[in-house]
């Protein structure tokens, strides 16, 4: 590849980041992650896109049962399932409103079960669920509020985990910030937030994360 060819491709990603942070409704955002599908592995490698590792890497150090059910939310493309898939966990599932995103992740053959949805609808699973829910990258700007978290809860079984990266932009938001501060109030237990972390190669955005892990009370 050419030096040009990395400036297209740079130019490329940026333009399509810049769209994501950008949509105006939820609809609109599907269409950009649909547009981004085919390039978008390539793009989060060129990147160095940190959430997906570090949010396996925190559901490995609470989740040690390999049949534990886990859901994917905003799974994308599954780089999160990757992970999981590698470690010995088969019991995966994937969510995603974006139908191509679905599609690579399909291709690749990491989840049991695919499901095309948003959150903040009623999910189609029955209460109690899953033993983990993990999403990285959805909780953002101009993505996912924390208005998402009671349907997760009801998802999740008691004592179940749910581990997500987040933006710190949105640390003190109303919705985040009382998850955090009033998490016992809310049904939730905050087990760990890690360091805060670039979410990705400087070049792209000066973006910071950190990865919390709740764990469902009752």
């Amino acid at each position: 590849m050419t030096e040009m060819d990395d400036k297209t491709e740079m130019n490329e990603n940026l333009e399509l980041l810049k769209k994501s942070y950008q949509a105006e409704t939820r609809e609109n955002l599907t269409q950009v992650y649909d547009q981004w599908a085919l390039s978008y592995d390539a793009h989060a490698k060129e990147r160095n896109s940190a959430q997906p590792g570090a949010v396996a890497k925190a559901c490995l150090e609470l989740v040690s049962d390999k049949n534990a059910s886990i859901l994917d939310v905003g799974a994308g493309t599954g780089l999160i399932g990757e992970a999981l898939k590698a470690a010995g966990f088969q019991k995966l599932s994937a969510l995603d409103p974006s139908e191509n995103m679905l599609g690579k992740a399909k291709a690749k053959g990491l989840y049991q079960s695919y499901h095309l949805g948003y959150l903040g609808d009623r999910l189609s699973f029955e209460d109690n669920f899953f033993d983990a829910i993990v999403a990285s990258g959805i909780f953002t700007v101009g993505h996912v509020d924390a208005s998402v978290f009671p349907e997760l809860n009801r998802i999740l079984k008691a004592s179940g985990r749910m581990v997500f990266s987040l933006n710190t932009k949105l640390l003190n938001e109303a919705g985040f910030s009382q998850l955090l501060k009033k998490s016992e109030s809310l049904n939730w237990q905050v087990e760990r937030v890690t360091e805060v972390f670039d979410m990705m190669d400087n070049r792209y955005s000066s973006a910071k994360a950190v990865v919390v892990s709740l764990k469902k009370l009752v």
